[in-house]
């Protein structure tokens, strides 16, 4: 699904419209159900998925921009974060990051329903894709309900490039660390 932006006359004349309607003060979940109601955007509960680690990360009041929910730049942050934990549990706390580490070469983001301070947010990472001296890295952004139903609040992809510090130059991503990453992952 890709990204909807929305400007701030349409969501006020939506909110206004919806006001009107059904005669009703507003809150936090009416608000979002008020972007389900026109089909601005929708929740996918989360059906089976291979996603084999996930993160929770804490909202922070500093996260949020004026309108009351997370701010775009944020999600990139959130996603960086999962990815450190990632690795940490995935390769290990020993890995020298200053000699041979990875660079973020493109990174994208399809936002499918704001994130608000108060939602209980997860990030779902997963390996999808091991090329030879890149990879590609998956996200989902969470929110689990109080009924414990998970939300799809924002998809991510990021494709991550080996690089060697000390010499400047890519490299193939390691041995042990394809290794790794494959069995969990379960790619050849």
């Amino acid at each position: 699904m890709p990204a909807i932006f929305i400007n701030g006359f349409l969501k006020r004349a939506i909110v206004k419209i919806y006001v009107e309607s059904h005669n009703e003060t507003l809150n936090y979940d009416t608000v979002t159900w008020i972007f389900l109601y026109v089909g601005i955007a929708k929740t996918m509960e989360k059906q089976e998925d291979n996603f084999k680690h996930k993160t929770p990360v804490q909202i922070r009041f500093v996260d949020t921009d004026m309108l009351g929910h997370v701010n775009n730049s944020i999600y990139l942050s959130f996603m960086e974060y999962a990815r450190i934990n990632y690795f940490r549990a995935v390769l290990g706390a020993n890995v020298n990051w200053n000699s041979r580490g990875i660079i973020v070469a493109k990174a994208v983001i399809d936002y499918k329903i704001p994130i608000f301070f108060r939602d209980n947010l997860i990030v779902k990472t997963r390996v999808s894709r091991l090329g030879k001296k890149s990879f590609d890295m998956e996200y989902q952004l969470i929110h689990i309900t109080p009924e414990k139903k998970e939300v799809i609040k924002a998809t991510g992809v990021t494709v991550m490039v080996c690089y060697n510090y000390e010499e400047n130059k890519t490299i193939e991503i390691p041995a042990e660390w394809r290794e790794k990453i494959a069995k969990l992952e379960g790619l050849d």
